[in-house]
């Protein structure tokens, strides 16, 4: 996705990375704003 192909290791963990970032911006949403999404 960045052009960058190290191994399938790298990428999953850049993919897990990536979903944790976007769960934790999700329940900061949720918490800061109920209804507001």
């Amino acid at each position: 996705m960045f052009g960058l192909s190290f191994s399938k290791e790298t990428t999953i963990f850049w993919t897990i990375v990536f979903a944790l970032i976007i769960i934790i911006l999700i329940i900061f949403g949720v918490l800061l704003g109920v209804g507001a999404i």
